[in-house]
């Protein structure tokens, strides 16, 4: 442990929940002590045992919450952030009963000033959130602060015998503290009553606020830098205007139902809007880029008109209702439509059209229609309101999210001539009379049961595509894809099929995700990326890949499916993988790298995951282990070990590493959960039998990334070991 180089105990001390425990590690050795005060945030929780504590009729010594916090800022250098929380077993507690004269074992102590703080000798009888103002007052004195988190158990502060009372937080912080860039306060009652400007502000969260401000007045005024502004179910507001001429990112969650809101916000690019119904609705955002706008109904709506808006969202109870209310603006480019909570036949008949869409954004190149708005759309009374005069041809990508109440209305409203891209999920289609689609390039059909058993008709309508995506789709017999331009495939075949084909001239990229079907075959000249997956290979069969560069292979048994490969001699980069195959399972391995190299003979880059490198080591022939072959080809091996017999293990290593004499790089990550002890000494055998190897060390689980170690981490735990041994 003490040989542990400092940027490695560092992280392990950040990584740490609770800074208490970060200070009771440094007492264990003298590498975590030298350590600790270069730590840079402090992350402390009022612990439920410290209050029920103070709270005992029997006194208890306890160390006051303020003097931890104390201590803990004082022995830091720099601390760049802050968080104080409370243990989460507290929101069920009370506050409310305590009476005069009792409690005086508690350590929850307001001021309004960080020096009384340090005088602060006695306890109080006030709730735990103004322990956390107190601890934010005395913070803030730290000039080298700059990020600030606050988060109280309760809505509101208590003060005193259960009385209520609005907390001066903002005016303690104010006291002396420009420097504060970052603040963010949740889940209380705030004034900002005589607060002086904090001009050094640029980024302000407010959530379940109640603030005094009800025009936004004071603000504006004290916080006239801020660049960030983030007001989430922030109540007591009547006439709230925004007005802050460097504000460039915004998220308003409404909370009450003023009678107006405004924006005035001449550099503000990103905007999110959440609200009612609030009698006006005004936004002057010339700049505006990214825009989110949710309310129920648009009654006064009014906007500037934007000159750079390019993507926007707009959700309302009635959309066609919003878009009446919308400004002509011609440089959106991805617009998202969505019909809050509405439902056919619901209120009043639609006034939702494409035609209008098209005539107040003409050049949207991206549509995508939410379920809901797709079904206001559907239920438009006026048959002309399908008809789209301007903007049409100019739109590219379209997706919808459907219901499906009635397919063939839905189906036919998706067909038009000009698509370029199609996404459709969670539905069942049916293509009787589909009229061919030639502009369409993309198509993605997500967990759809298609009724099309052959595919002969997908391949009619579309017959130029170059992009296919079927994920999960359902309702094949004996599917094949035919098409001549097809460059991308993705195909996840849900049910089990008797066969499957794909026959694709042009085909580059393709990744099949089958079962077990009595036959699949693949006639893709041109492909150089492919990923197979596969449970049992009965009647697998491809005609000569000439391009293939890339491939993965992953089966319930990968010797099985490699004697179905034809020799590829083209395959440089290849990936092995036995799908959940385990030790002794079904049946003895057939998979040996002497077949490998047969069928790959000029494989340079080699990778064998966990389990197909336990049904390599599981092999019952001595002989598998010799390549005469494609070894000398070998640059670099890469293995996902489990080391669950590391002797085992390690001579399987040996038989690759002795023969491949041309390898440059070997990257073994073995698996997280290895005791430590047994992976040192498996890294220092591994490197100390091949030095001249390029070695790279790793550890991998299931479901998280590939974590690499650092080579000068790897060296101090191979001397750790060393000595130890």
């Amino acid at each position: 442990m003490e040989n542990l180089p400092e940027p490695l105990i560092l992280e392990i001390l950040t990584r740490l929940n609770d800074s208490t425990e970060s200070t009771r590690t440094r007492l264990t050795s003298r590498t975590f002590n030298s350590a600790y005060p270069h730590l840079k945030s402090i992350n402390l929780q009022y612990p439920l045992t410290m209050y029920l504590k103070s709270r005992s009729n029997t006194p208890q010594p306890i160390t006051p919450f303020k003097e931890i916090f104390s201590k803990m800022v004082e022995n830091l250098l720099r601390v760049e952030s802050v968080c104080i929380g409370v243990d989460k077993r507290m929101r069920d507690v009370s506050f409310d009963d305590d009476v005069e004269g009792e409690g005086d074992g508690d350590d929850l102590w307001l001021s309004d000033a960080p020096v009384v703080l340090d005088q602060c000798v006695g306890l109080s009888e006030v709730s735990l959130p103004h322990l956390i103002m107190t601890l934010v007052a005395y913070m803030l004195s730290k000039s080298f602060i700059s990020n600030v988190w606050l988060v109280g158990p309760k809505g509101e502060v208590e003060w005193g015998h259960g009385g209520k009372k609005k907390a001066r937080i903002l005016r303690i912080m104010d006291d002396g503290r420009h420097n504060l860039v970052e603040l963010e306060v949740k889940n209380a009652w705030l004034s900002v009553e005589n607060l002086n400007p904090m001009p050094m502000l640029t980024s302000l969260t407010l959530e379940f606020i109640r603030l005094d401000d009800e025009d936004l007045n004071e603000l504006n005024r004290c916080f006239p830098n801020l660049e960030v502004l983030n007001l989430i179910g922030v109540g007591g507001f009547k006439l709230p205007k925004i007005h802050l001429l460097n504000l460039k990112t915004c998220h308003w969650t409404v909370s009450n139902v003023p009678s107006s809101l405004a924006l005035i916000t001449p550099n503000l690019i990103t905007l999110r809007l959440e609200c009612i119904r609030p009698t006006s609705l005004y936004v002057e955002a010339p700049m505006l880029s990214n825009f989110r706008l949710s309310l129920d109904q648009p009654e006064a709506f009014a906007v500037k008109k934007f000159q750079n808006l390019k993507t926007l969202w707009l959700e309302s109870l009635f959309i066609g209702s919003l878009l009446l209310k919308f400004p002509i603006t011609d440089t959106v480019d991805n617009l998202t439509l969505d019909s809050r909570n509405w439902a056919k036949g619901a209120f009043k008949s639609s006034q939702f059209t494409l035609e209008k869409v098209f005539t107040v954004f003409p050049n949207v190149s991206t549509l995508c229609i939410n379920s809901s708005a797709w079904s206001e759309l559907e239920s438009c009374s006026d048959p002309e309101g399908w008809e789209m005069t301007t903007g049409r041809k100019g739109l590219k990508t379209f997706n919808v999210y459907l219901l499906l109440v009635d397919p063939s209305l839905t189906f036919s409203s998706v067909a038009c001539h000009n698509l370029v891209e199609l996404e459709v999920k969670n539905a069942w289609l049916s293509v009787e009379n589909l009229n061919p689609m030639p502009m369409l390039t993309s198509l993605t059909l997500e967990f759809i049961r298609l009724d099309d058993e052959d595919l002969n008709e997908l391949n009619r309508c579309f017959p130029n595509l170059e992009v296919l995506n079927l994920i999960g789709v359902g309702g094949f017999k004996l599917p094949k894809i035919h098409l001549l331009n097809l460059k991308t495939c993705h195909w996840t075949v849900s049910n089990v099929p008797s066969s499957l084909a794909l026959i694709t001239p042009n085909l580059i990229t393709l990744r099949l995700e089958c079962i077990r079907p009595t036959s699949l075959y693949v006639e893709a000249p041109m492909l150089s990326n492919f990923r197979l997956s596969l449970d049992q290979p009965e009647a697998f069969a491809v005609k000569k890949f000439q391009n293939l560069k890339t491939l993965w292979l992953e089966s319930l048994f990968i010797g099985s499916l490699l004697l179905k490969f034809p020799i590829t001699d083209t395959v440089d980069n290849l990936t092995l993988d036995s799908r959940n195959w385990a030790k002794g399972a079904f049946k003895s391995s057939q998979f040996t790298l002497e077949k490998v190299f047969t069928v790959f003979p000029n494989v340079s880059t080699l990778c064998i995951n966990s389990s197909a490198w336990s049904e390599l080591e599981s092999c019952s022939d001595p002989e598998g282990w010799e390549m005469t072959t494609g070894r000398k080809g070998l640059k670099i091996f890469n293995v996902y070990l489990l080391l669950v017999d590391p002797s085992l293990t390690f001579s399987s290593v040996a038989c690759v590493l002795d023969q491949c004499v041309g390898l440059s790089e070997v990257s073994l990550l073995i698996y997280h959960d290895v005791v430590a002890n047994v992976s040192k000494s498996f890294i220092s055998k591994c490197m100390a039998r091949w030095p001249k190897v390029k070695w790279r060390w790793g550890m991998w689980k299931e479901g998280k990334e590939d974590s690499w170690i650092m080579d000068d981490d790897v060296n101090c735990l191979i001397d750790t070991f060393a000595k130890s041994a």
